[in-house]
């Protein structure tokens, strides 16, 4: 399947939804899509901690494909991840 980074972009920016987890946890802050072999898109988004034990959008977002058995991701011209973040940067 083929998806542009137009396309991977909006999904990454479709998951985006910044919250507090608790004290010293936020989530949804950045998301991320990833395009695999097969086609399928895995989203994800990050979660930070105070102490330095969070996750980036892209390892949460990996980590569901591997889970759902989904096969590799695919490696386009911008590598396999789009990335969005509430303030609309976009990560490549």
């Amino acid at each position: 399947m083929t998806m542009g980074f137009e396309a991977l972009y909006e999904k990454a920016k479709a998951v985006l939804n910044p919250r507090r987890l608790s004290e010293s946890a936020e989530a949804g802050g950045v998301g991320a899509a990833l395009l695999t072999e097969s086609g399928a898109v895995c989203t994800g988004v990050c979660i930070d901690t105070g102490s330095s034990m969070g996750f980036c959008a892209e390892r949460v977002a990996s980590r569901l494909w591997v889970s759902a058995g989904t096969a590799t991701p695919a490696l386009g011209p911008w590598g396999s991840a789009r990335s969005s973040s509430r303030s609309g940067h976009r990560y490549r």
